[in-house]
């Protein structure tokens, strides 16, 4: 897939306090997750700005920080805390100008992924110049800038998204389930999947991770979009979504219960697997027991399952199933295909 531009959706020639929202209160989960700048200042201005930003003092913000720039703490956050906070003291040259900066000097950095889409909505008509990652509207998108290191292990390899302006983070529970479940992995899928370079990517939504794709139309799914699906796995890459996102707006959902996240989660996971395997779900072998076990199903519960029943959802599912230690009313029909995913995987 080539890269596309973020569609310029309006110039905002005034902010309203109501467009606020859509700018503004990176979570503190957010700067948790990387590695905090070191003020170059004895005062700390990085430190005082960052709190006058908690307490959405955003003038005050914005002057520390430029000031901590200025001072040698040239670093992606800053710059980006900049932009937010020039935004939410209403200062739109500057705002952009802060924007600018950051998508200069750090193209490739996730806080550009952030920043860039907040400066197109200030400026669309810069679009032709600033470029974003692709959407994710195809099955196998382009893979994304990695922001873990393959030689990590698994357990480091979670990587938590922070959110677009507006967006809630991904909740410490969330990030505890998942953690939890890929420490109680069967050994050899663990070392499976570390191998493999496996990683699992949280999100409050695919939008977060990929601006501009929410409102896409989910593949193979009638009347289903992008933001609406609580995961996806692109090669061995999982990524689970805590909130789905409403239709045409940039307002997520009530986050899902962690029984979902952990159903979902397995799942993913099953597809990695697939994916490391070769697309074991993809071969004469499997497609044969599968098929089989299809016709084992109830027409109702065929139905209601008819997702699953293509090959490779099937197998991420059967795999999900047998690491979660129980069926649904779907696997429970899957006795041939999960006798040989049990056999291929020793699980």
């Amino acid at each position: 897939m080539t890269a596309s531009i973020l569609p310029a959706t309006r110039v905002i020639r005034r902010i309203s306090p109501l467009l606020l929202p859509a700018f503004l209160v990176l979570a503190e989960l957010f700067v948790g997750c990387w590695t905090h700048p070191v003020c170059a200042s004895a005062s700390g201005d990085y430190d005082y700005g960052l709190n006058a930003y908690k307490m959405r003092n955003y003038g005050l913000a914005a002057q520390y920080f430029r000031k901590s720039a200025g001072e040698g703490n040239n670093t992606a956050l800053v710059w980006l805390y900049l932009g937010h906070s020039y935004v939410g003291s209403g200062d739109r040259v500057r705002a952009i100008e802060a924007y600018r900066r950051l998508a200069d000097d750090f193209p490739l950095s996730d806080e550009a992924k952030i920043g860039v889409p907040s400066l197109l909505k200030l400026s669309p008509s810069l679009a032709s110049k600033y470029k974003i990652a692709p959407v994710p509207l195809a099955p196998v998108p382009q893979a994304p800038v990695p922001v873990a290191s393959a030689s990590a292990p698994l357990i480091k390899r979670i990587i938590v998204v922070p959110p677009l302006a507006g967006h809630p983070p991904v909740s410490t529970t969330t990030v505890a389930t998942v953690r939890d479940l890929v420490l109680h992995l069967p050994m050899n899928v663990y070392k499976y999947l570390d191998k493999g370079g496996a990683t699992i990517n949280l999100a409050p939504n695919i939008e977060d991770k990929w601006p501009g794709s929410g409102d896409g139309k989910k593949p193979n799914v009638e009347d289903s979009t992008m933001g609406e699906e609580p995961g996806r796995t692109y090669g061995h890459d999982v990524h689970v979504y805590e909130r789905e996102k409403e239709r045409g707006r940039n307002v997520l959902k009530d986050a899902r219960d962690q029984g979902e996240i952990a159903s979902c989660c397995f799942h993913e996971i099953g597809h990695a697997m697939d994916d490391i395997a070769g697309q074991l779900s993809n071969t004469a072998h499997f497609k044969d027991l599968l098929e089989a076990d299809l016709k084992t199903l109830p027409p109702e519960t065929k139905t209601v399952n008819s997702y699953y029943c293509a090959p490779g959802e099937a197998c991420a599912e059967v795999i999900g199933r047998i690491l979660a230690g129980s069926d649904n009313e779907f696997t429970s029909y899957m006795s041939q295909t999960k006798a040989f995913l049990k056999t291929k995987f020793q699980i």
